[in-house]
């Protein structure tokens, strides 16, 4: 049993680690996510410098949250969850240069009955579960 939970712990410092040096690669290139900069700006009370350490907690775990959506995602798409508009398995489009994309395909430009499709209903109820479960990321990370 305690093999188990050093086990778990030494994976976590590892991928923690991982995704300091992510975010490092990120700053050096100048990347930064503004949204995150001015949480973080706020947090440490205008100081640019205690902001830059802060900035650092909360972009791992932005990537954290990343992670989790993006695996509950794929779950989705696993268990077969389809798009209202072209009755196809959802995609999770990603290229190594962009962020994945979670946003559900909705081309469709009328209204569509809810109740006439079983899997459109579904799909609805996937697609809230998501962006309830982004909000309370959100919110507990302000915390």
């Amino acid at each position: 049993m305690f093999g188990k939970v050093r086990l778990r712990s030494a994976a976590f410092r590892i991928e923690e680690e991982k995704l300091y040096a992510a975010v490092a690669a990120e700053l050096s290139a100048g990347e930064r996510r503004e949204g995150l900069w001015a949480k973080a700006l706020v947090n440490a009370g205008g100081d640019e410098a205690k902001a830059s350490a802060n900035y650092l907690k909360i972009r791992v775990q932005s990537l954290r949250d990343e992670g989790l959506v993006q695996s509950l995602a794929e779950g989705l798409v696993e268990k077969g969850v389809r798009s209202r508009d072209d009755q196809s398995p959802l995609t999770i489009e990603s290229s190594e240069t962009e962020r994945p994309s979670l946003e559900p395909n909705l081309r469709t430009s009328e209204p569509e009955d809810m109740t006439a499709d079983p899997s459109g209903s579904l799909f609805l109820i996937a697609w809230v579960s998501v962006m309830v479960i982004i909000l309370l990321a959100l919110f507990v990370a302000q915390f």
